[in-house]
């Protein structure tokens, strides 16, 4: 059990070191934010959440729903307004999920 509390403190440092110096901006991850800060300045409510890469600009555009906009607006949020806010929902979900995958991996691979 301190093995895995282990793992995961560490998880959680190397997701959050430095982030403002390490945390690009480009692409998806810009043009998500800026539709996240404009969610929450307009104080918009959406069905419809960012588009797919591979589809973007083309005639078949798919999009995904607007959850993953609202979770980032939440890092947002809790860090004053900062865009690099952002990535903090993304830290915990996969921090929460180290757990999950050990637990998965020990049951399908037959280890006790």
């Amino acid at each position: 059990m301190a093995l895995k509390i282990f793992i995961i403190v560490v998880a959680i440092f190397l997701y959050s070191f430095n982030l403002h110096a390490t945390q690009s901006f480009v692409g998806d991850s810009a043009r998500d934010t800026v539709r996240m800060m404009e969610i929450w300045k307009n104080k918009e409510i959406t069905l419809l959440g960012p588009p797919l890469s591979l589809g973007y600009g083309s005639a078949k555009e798919l999009y995904f729903g607007s959850l993953s906009l609202y979770i980032g607006l939440l890092g947002i949020i809790v860090s004053g307004l900062d865009p690099v806010g952002a990535v903090i929902p993304n830290i915990i979900l996969f921090t929460i999920s180290i757990p999950f995958f050990y637990w998965w991996s020990k049951k399908y691979t037959g280890e006790k």
